[in-house]
């Protein structure tokens, strides 16, 4: 999992889990938490969510408790949930972590950073940026208490901070923090490693507004590093094409925009499913390089269909990055 290998992670998960012999409740816990988070890197959230079920039952049965292993086998379903946008059920979960956490476990455990985190994911997702800022901060103070400032961990969750910001327009704060993340990572784990890659999708990303050539530049090389080692039919595939068409529409490139974001719902349909929140994003983002296009029927009805799934799900209002950070950090 370390070196981004998410597939074969599962494939020896399921073998580990298939093949232990008579393993503790708690070993064969840790096994299918292992599955969840290979799910989750591979987009495949029902699944994972099916595996962290099977952890948390085997955690209550253990003879003796593991309140740590609990605590990040919650955390863990509340993102596999979010990214279904089944809310109601991730803050469910979340809230149980977070009573585990406070009870059992010291006020700078990395697991509940990890608690903080995902509320961050949460409150994104459900249109409260100030609240999701407050709880990523509270997650970067306790990691930097933990571990020092430059620690992975921190250069990371600072990362999730700066696509927060973004995402309520504070470009001067978050692109510096994109880019020295980005640098870091980059010399650290290595160019094609898959958290290189989603650092460099967030920084595009950030350019998008204010440097739209240099963001094309930035987004090419990471949608060429991932596809040299992930494979194609992967949500953040489809982010990075995503992200590439808005910078060939601010390039004024209209049907190289289509004609990526084509490909981009193509594989986020197909991997997320017709209501995940990716999905209502870019069929929004569609409908305006649809407009530019002089397609506006076209674009009415994709935009009308587009909020309702985002009434009825209960998703906040249109935001070109309310959905990224859930890119950024599902897939580390």
């Amino acid at each position: 999992m370390s070196e981004g290998r998410f597939a074969e992670a599962r494939q020896r998960a399921t073998r580990l889990i298939a093949d232990a012999v008579n393993p503790s409740a708690l070993e064969n816990a840790a096994l299918h938490h292992l599955l969840g988070l290979a799910g989750i890197r591979l987009g495949l959230y029902g699944e994972a969510e099916t595996a962290f079920r099977k952890a948390l039952d085997l955690c209550q049965a253990a003879a003796s408790p593991n309140s740590e292993l609990q605590v990040t086998v919650l955390a863990a379903l509340s993102e596999a949930q979010v990214n279904q946008a089944h809310f109601d059920e991730g803050e469910q979960s979340l809230r149980q972590a977070s009573d585990l956490a406070s009870r059992d476990l010291p006020p700078d455990h990395p697991r509940l950073a990890e608690v903080w985190d995902r509320w961050g994911l949460l409150h994104l997702a459900r249109g409260r940026p100030a609240r999701a800022e407050a709880a990523i901060r509270r997650s970067i103070a306790i990691l930097e208490q933990r571990f020092g400032p430059d620690h992975d961990t921190v250069v990371t969750e600072l990362d999730t901070l700066a696509v927060l910001l973004t995402s309520m327009g504070r470009h001067a704060e978050a692109i510096p923090i994109l880019e020295r993340g980005a640098g870091a990572l980059g010399t650290r784990l290595g160019a094609r490693h898959p958290h290189s890659i989603v650092a460099q999708y967030s920084l595009g990303a950030a350019l998008l507004e204010t440097a739209p050539e240099r963001a094309e530049r930035v987004l090419r090389e990471g949608l060429a590093n991932w596809l040299a080692t992930q494979p194609e039919r992967h949500p953040q595939t489809a982010m990075l094409l995503n992200a590439l068409a808005k910078a060939r529409y601010r390039r004024r490139d209209i049907t190289e925009a289509v004609a990526l974001n084509d490909r981009a719902l193509d594989i986020a349909l197909a991997v997320m499913g017709p209501q995940h929140p990716v999905v209502v994003m870019q069929m929004l983002d569609r409908a305006d390089f649809l407009v530019a296009a002089n397609r506006r029927k076209e674009a009415a009805a994709l935009r009308k269909e587009a909020n309702r799934i985002r009434t009825a799900k209960g998703y906040g209002e249109p935001n070109p990055h309310s959905i990224d950070i859930n890119a950024l950090r599902g897939w580390r």
